[in-house]
């Protein structure tokens, strides 16, 4: 009976047999009734009706949603991913997960805040199709912290929730023409990179962390993609 903005039904909590349902809500906070506050709230199917068995807070700041939907954290766990609109450039994410007693969490809101941000242009999927969704992070590429802002460039890092926290998963460089490069450790640690729009090349170079530039006499790798 209640209003709701968003909703997703799966298999969120596994010791509950079936599907649950979670909504997520503008509601008045039961202290000061002329605030509205965001919440999310837990429903399983009981003797034919639904039953709120659990609620958790969400983040204030959020003023709509890019994105939400449901899936696997893990192996084993189901969890609904928000993508909340925090203005025009900037998307946070929120992971909620339910537990064995069926608490309905959100291990990722610290003082009220969920700090995973990232450009709207670029949302929570499962980026090397093992099933797990991972959020992105945009990160500064070797060599460019200097630059302008309109000649900066940044890798992606996926992250994927472990416990508490977002844990590393992969580490990409998604080019204006469409190129993914997946870089190992070691990679995006002594790298650093130049595209080539009109050519459709990337050249890769060894990073000079002493003097914070491209070691250009050390070639590394030449990549052109027709």
């Amino acid at each position: 009976s209640a209003p709701y903005i968003e909703f997703a039904v799966a298999d969120f909590w596994g010791k509950n047999e079936g599907q649950e349902l979670i909504t997520v809500n503008y509601l008045q906070s039961d202290e000061n009734f002329a605030q509205e506050g965001q919440r999310a709230s837990l429903f399983v199917r009981d003797e034919k009706e639904f039953k709120r068995v659990s609620s958790a807070s969400l983040d204030l700041r959020v003023t709509g949603y890019k994105s939400c939907q449901a899936g696997f954290v893990d192996e084993s766990r189901t969890g609904f991913f928000l993508e909340g609109v925090l203005d025009a450039n900037t998307i946070n994410t929120q992971i909620l997960t339910v537990n064995d007693r069926g608490t309905l969490l959100n291990p990722l809101l610290r003082g009220g805040r969920s700090d995973n941000v990232h450009t709207p242009s670029l949302l929570t999927q499962d980026i090397n199709g093992d099933g797990i969704l991972e959020v992105p992070h945009p990160e500064l590429i070797n060599g460019y912290g200097e630059a302008i802002e309109s000649e900066r460039l940044y890798k992606t890092v996926w992250k994927q929730l472990e416990g508490n926290e977002l844990v590393l998963s992969r580490v990409m460089f998604i080019s204006s023409f469409g190129i993914r490069i997946t870089f190992t450790e070691s990679m995006y640690r002594a790298l650093t990179l130049k595209p080539i729009s009109a050519s459709r090349e990337i050249v890769f170079y060894e990073f000079n962390k002493i003097k914070q530039s491209f070691k250009t006499s050390t070639f590394i790798l030449f990549c052109s993609f027709k």
